[in-house]
């Protein structure tokens, strides 16, 4: 196969990544970050590596099954693009140590109530949550690159319960929270209960990415990007067309230089007499 039409191939699987439901996980985005990646709609805390002081796994205060942190959206409709958190460390996901992402839509609440919360029908995954695989990575950024109908749609005046779920009493990684009060929009939970029973005076490290819906371009985004994959594609397959069948695309080796058979004697006799 010649490099456009492998070129091709790639283009073609990337586009139905992008298409397909799900969850990308980014390890060491930015490790040590004092501030997060790109524009952010909303965050817990603004400089990670200075305002968390509290790293917190399944085995805290007695063993848990989920930390969350909830947040607020106001203005107007988003689209989910991307959360971030700031965690490493930890044995890392495997048999036992599993790992699951949900998002809860908590209505029409003002923070950092409520104190405790009811999972109610989980936005991810079609109702069943997103599990993911880490490996330890140093503390720093750990970012979540939502896809397809996982890209939800956050509502203006909702707040909304970004929860990681695990196996009680492992540390599959560990979720860097603050000790003192930093985010008026939300609140830290652990096993859906205010942490330390303080409403906001806690904040897990977080950060939420969007698209702002309704807006004058939101109409624009995808044929824009459907019609250039489209133009790109086109272009790479009348290249792979044009360049002939048994064409060589790469340079002979030595070792297919030296494969190479040699003129006979008799051959070379017969083109001496010609001349």
């Amino acid at each position: 196969m010649n490099f456009p039409a492998r070129l091709l191939s790639c283009l073609l699987l990337q586009f139905t990544i992008l298409c397909k439901a799900g969850v990308i996980v980014t390890e060491n985005a930015a490790p040590g970050a004092t501030i997060w990646p790109g524009s952010p709609l909303a965050v817990s805390l603004t400089n990670p590596a200075v305002q968390t002081s509290v790293g917190e796994s399944f085995n805290s205060v007695g063993g848990c099954t989920n930390y969350a942190q909830s947040f607020s959206i106001t203005t107007t409709n988003y689209t989910l693009q991307v959360i971030d958190i700031y965690a490493g460390g930890g044995t890392g996901t495997g048999s036992g140590t599993n790992l699951s992402l949900h998002l809860f839509d908590l209505g029409s609440q003002t923070a950092p109530n409520p104190q405790t919360y009811t999972a109610g029908t989980d936005l991810f995954n079609s109702g069943t949550g997103l599990t993911i695989t880490y490996s330890p990575q140093t503390v720093g950024v750990l970012e979540f690159t939502f896809n397809g109908s996982d890209q939800v749609t956050l509502q203006s005046g909702h707040l909304y319960a970004f929860e990681i779920d695990g196996v009680v009493n492992t540390i599959p990684v560990t979720w860097e929270r603050t000790a003192a009060a930093t985010y008026a929009g939300g609140a830290a939970y652990r096993n859906r209960s205010w942490i330390n029973g303080n409403g906001n005076a806690r904040a897990f490290s977080l950060a939420v990415y969007g698209w702002m819906r309704h807006s004058k371009y939101e109409g624009y985004y995808w044929p824009i990007v459907v019609a250039v994959f489209l133009a790109v594609c086109s272009g790479l397959h009348v290249a792979a067309f044009a360049i002939p069948p048994g064409a060589p695309t790469e340079p002979a080796t030595a070792d297919e230089v030296a494969a190479e058979p040699s003129p006979s004697a008799e051959a070379m006799e017969v083109a001496e007499q010609s001349l």
